[in-house]
C-alpha cells in the first residue's frame, strides 16, 4: 500500500460530514498535478498529526483533516513557488498568504477545520495567518482551546516534515542545531506536544516513503534514506523510477567499473 492509498483509506474510515471527504480527495488529486511536493507533505503531516492528537486524547479526526488540508491555500498560488528553490522576500510574502486562503476556502462548511488551517502558522513567534480576532465569538472558550491545541499539533508536525523531507533553507539556516533544539526554540509553550511528535514520527511507516510510494532505502545496503540526504534515483530502461541507492554504494559500484 502506498502513502496515498493509506491516506484515502483513512479519509473513507472517518466518514466526515458535509462532503469534506470529497474536498480532501479533490485537493490531493489537484495538488498532485502541479504541486506534487505538497501532496506527500500534507499526507505525512496528517498521519503524524493524527497520532499526536491520539496520544494527547484530542480530536483525531480534526487533527487528521486539518493536517491534510493545512496547505490547501497553496493551490491558489503559482506552483513554481514550491519547487524547493531559493525564493525572494517578495515571493515569501506571497507564500505567507496561503494560510488565510485555506481558511477562507473551508470557512463556510467546515469552520473548525478552517480555523485550524488558518492558525497553523500563527502558533509561534512572528508567525502569520489568522489571529484570535478573526475567530467568531460563537465558537466558545472550550472549542477555541480545542482548535488551538490541534493547530499547534499541525504546526509542529508541519515543521518536522519540512525539516526531514525538504532541501530548503530551513536546514541550511539551522546551522548545527538539532531538530529538537529548533522546535524547543520555536514552540516554547508546546514542549509536551513537541516531545510526543518527535517520539512518534520515526515510528510512522509511511514517513520513509517518497511521493511515488517507494520506501526510502538503499537497494544495495538496505539502509534507510532521508530525501534530504545524499542518494540517487534508480530508473529502468523505460525511465521509470524503481528504487534508490545511497552515494556510498554508488561510489563503490563506480570504483568497480573503473577497475574493469
Amino acid at each position: 500500500m502506498t502513502l496515498n492509498q493509506a491516506i484515502l483509506r483513512k479519509i473513507s474510515k472517518y466518514k466526515p460530514k458535509n462532503g469534506l471527504d470529497y474536498i480532501a480527495k479533490f485537493f490531493l488529486s489537484l495538488s498532485s498535478i502541479k504541486h506534487g511536493s505538497i501532496t506527500g507533505h500534507v499526507e505525512r503531516v496528517s498521519l503524524l498529526s493524527e497520532v499526536v492528537a491520539k496520544k494527547l486524547k484530542l480530536d483525531t479526526k480534526l487533527a487528521f483533516f486539518s493536517g491534510l488540508l493545512h496547505d490547501i491555500g497553496k493551490l491558489m498560488l503559482p506552483y513554481y513557488l514550491f519547487d524547493d528553490r531559493e525564493i525572494s522576500k517578495k515571493e515569501y510574502e506571497e507564500i505567507k498568504k496561503h494560510s488565510i486562503y485555506g481558511a477562507n476556502v473551508l470557512f463556510d462548511g467546515y469552520l473548525f477545520t478552517s480555523i485550524c488551517v488558518g492558525l497553523h502558522h500563527s502558533m509561534y513567534h512572528k508567525g502569520y495567518g489568522l489571529t484570535l480576532k478573526d475567530i467568531p465569538e460563537k465558537i466558545g472558550i472550550s472549542n477555541l482551546k480545542k482548535m488551538l491545541n490541534v493547530a499547534s499539533i499541525v504546526s509542529i508536525c508541519d515543521f518536522i516534515e519540512a525539516f526531514t523531507y525538504r532541501s530548503t533553507t530551513l536546514r541550511s539556516d539551522s546551522g548545527l542545531k538539532s531538530l529538537k533544539e529548533l522546535l524547543y526554540e520555536k514552540y516554547p509553550n508546546d514542549i509536551p506536544i513537541v516531545d510526543i511528535a518527535l517520539n512518534e514520527y520515526p515510528k510512522i511507516k509511511y514517513w520513509q516513503f517518497d511521493e511515488n510510494g517507494f520506501i526510502m532505502k538503499c537497494e544495495i545496503c538496505g539502509n534507510k534514506l532521508s530525501p534530504t540526504k545524499g542518494h540517487i534515483m534508480v530508473r529502468n530502461k523505460d525511465g521509470y523510477l524503481v528504487g534508490y541507492e545511497c552515494w556510498k554504494c554508488t561510489d563503490k559500484k563506480l570504483e568497480k567499473l573503473k577497475r574493469r
